[in-house]
């Protein structure tokens, strides 16, 4: 009797485990304001984590988000700045997201637009289909390294790089395309960022993006994987 106990609680234990390691991706659309048309994506991690981006139809061009669910409120942040808020909070259900999209903006007054979105489709994502996510980096003495990818569909994948040490720190979250163990960034502020994917870790190089992270910090290096 105490075997089928133990049995019945050790299946338990590993389906609520099994439950919580669950990675969905949510395709989602609607419009801001009854009159803007967005599209979104979004890779939401064991019901908590969020990591994605949206577009507006009309431009085409991704935005990045990440934020968290929690008790069926989602808080969607846009871009790598916490100082002023910049995105969606609302409520999430099995039909989609529905809230306010806000812009909090330095000496004026805080922009706050109605969204509905409707979700279009839902999918768990598979080992298969991503072989890139996880955490990476190192800590040392003086500091530390990290990488955090984060698969939303197709080759896209959300990431998130930071770097500090005693004399200086930094930070980019974005959005890279990886095929064949090779994704490239690049933006107005950072020449380029390399990634190269092997089994045990990602090995980066940059270019000119000293202005993430400051004279005295890079990027580049060796990012054993962690998780």
């Amino acid at each position: 009797m105490k075997k089928v106990v133990f049995l019945m609680l050790f299946m338990l234990f590993s389906n609520v485990l099994k439950a919580e390691d669950t990675r969905k991706l949510v395709k989602l659309s609607g419009k801001i304001a009854g009159k803007y048309p967005i599209q979104m994506v979004l890779n939401i991690k064991n019901n908590k984590e969020v990591y994605g981006y949206y577009f507006y139809e009309k431009y085409k061009s991704n935005i990045v988000l990440r934020g968290t669910v929690e008790n069926g409120n989602i808080k969607l942040y846009e871009g790598d700045t916490d100082i002023r808020f910049t995105g969606f909070k609302g409520e999430i259900s099995d039909f989609g997201i529905k809230g306010e999209w806000i812009q909090e903006r330095y000496k004026k007054e805080t922009r706050i637009l109605s969204f509905d979105l409707k979700k279009n489709s839902e999918k768990v994502i598979t080992k298969s289909e991503d072989s890139y996510s996880g955490l990476y980096g190192t800590y040392y003495s003086e500091g530390e390294e990290d990488l955090n990818i984060e698969y939303v569909g197709g080759d896209l994948y959300v990431f998130h790089i930071s770097v500090g040490s005693p004399y200086c720190m930094g930070e980019i979250l974005d959005l890279i395309s990886i095929k064949s163990g090779k994704g490239e960034f690049s933006n107005k502020n950072c020449g380029k960022l390399i990634f190269k994917f092997s089994e045990k870790e990602v090995h980066i190089t940059e270019e000119d993006c000293d202005y993430y992270h400051g004279a005295r910090c890079s990027f580049r290096g060796d990012y054993p994987r962690r998780k």
